[in-house]
């Protein structure tokens, strides 16, 4: 069975390059046959630029957002490259009317993440396409029930099925200079800076907490997505008079975010749901838990899956930066209680790697041609 997976990026920069690598690393210790469709620029893992059946496409347009331009801008090439494939699976949706177009009567699976799932039904264009490839595909494999919701809500006769992330457990108990670790106590984000994660809540938490532990740093990692949201984080802080205790810190290595996630007294992100905008499931509170690290964060997003609330963090009501604040506080003056909900989350983690998702993976592959088989 020869599988080709397509995929906007393969670094650790974003959400859907994490996912990818993690994925594709995990059917590969698999033994499973892989063509790798993906723009090799966007591509940071010397190792899969290396694999000998890696092809390179043109990346999703974020400048027109447009899955129309994507599909016209890759046809050719797709089409050529699936065509002694067995099963295609889209593994970030602006490739997904592409990978259908292009599959033909050929099994064909997509991974929905969360906003770009639905965001692009509402535009005209786009919206036909993508309601085109989730009606065409075999099934559309959601990485939480909220996702699957939220994506059923617009178009209701979708296949789905719920595949969860997992984490790469090892790759956090990897060594990491501890001169990388700040001083002090901290509470830690992780995400682009852009208004969905939360942080308008977070930070308003944290200066509310602060008052609380007069002592404690907040430290963010993350691209600026939005340099105006960015701004406005920065004259928040000012006018909280927390600005000193904010660090911005940008994209840092991985040894360095290793560091960070072990040196934190808690992991703290609180996304807001904006619309089709959403948090659709949260890979990062299952690193933190992988550190040995109780999580923060919200309700009403796909956060409640990867926290077990109360066991290995603390969920609050989305937009409320008071109740933000006192689980912080909370967890910052119960180190009991931290100490317990980081052990929890610690074991969670270590039980939910990507080889459990990819084996999930697997066999809805064989499940989708067998299927496929039968029908023929």
């Amino acid at each position: 069975m020869k599988i080709c997976l397509l995929t906007d990026e393969l670094s650790y920069k974003h959400g859907w390059g994490r996912y990818s690598i993690a994925v594709i690393r995990a059917l590969l210790r698999h033994g499973a046959d892989l063509r790798i469709l993906s723009p090799k620029r966007l591509c940071t893992e010397t190792d899969l630029i290396e694999h000998p059946d890696h092809h390179s496409i043109s990346s999703f347009l974020w400048e027109t957002r447009s899955l129309l331009s994507t599909t016209l801008t890759n046809w050719r090439t797709v089409s050529r490259l699936v065509s002694d494939c067995d099963v295609v699976h889209c593994i970030t949706e602006p490739y997904a009317p592409v990978a259908a177009l292009a599959a033909g009567k050929r099994p064909q699976l997509i991974t929905a993440h969360g906003t770009y799932s639905i965001y692009p039904l509402t535009r005209r264009k786009d919206a036909l396409l993508l309601r085109y490839a989730y009606k065409r595909a075999s099934a559309v494999l959601c990485v939480s029930r909220f996702t699957e919701r939220r994506l059923r809500e617009k178009v209701s006769s979708v296949v789905t099925r719920v595949v969860p992330e997992g984490v790469d457990f090892e790759r956090f108990q990897a060594h990491a200079d501890p001169a990388l670790t700040p001083s002090g106590r901290y509470i830690l984000s992780v995400g682009p800076i852009k208004p969905r994660k939360g942080y308008s809540v977070s930070l308003e938490a944290f200066a509310l907490a602060k008052k609380a532990v007069p002592d404690l740093e907040y430290y963010i990692v993350g691209m600026v997505h939005d340099d105006d949201f960015h701004e406005q984080l920065l004259e928040s802080a000012r006018k909280a008079g927390v600005a000193d205790s904010v660090h911005f810190l940008g994209q840092v290595q991985d040894e360095q975010l290793r560091a960070l996630y072990r040196g934190c007294a808690l992991f703290a992100l609180t996304p807001l749901t904006l619309g089709t905008q959403f948090e659709g499931f949260g890979l990062i509170y299952l690193e933190a838990n992988a550190c040995g690290k109780p999580v923060v964060g919200s309700y009403g997003c796909g956060a409640e899956e990867a926290i077990v609330e109360g066991e290995t963090g603390l969920l609050v009501p989305q937009g409320q930066p008071e109740a933000a604040a006192e689980a912080m506080v909370r967890l910052l003056k119960d180190p009991e209680l931290s100490a317990r909900m980081g052990a929890a989350g610690y074991q969670r983690a270590s039980l939910m790697s990507w080889d459990v998702t990819s084996a999930k993976l697997i066999e809805q592959y064989e499940a989708t041609l067998s299927s496929t088989s039968r029908r023929e």
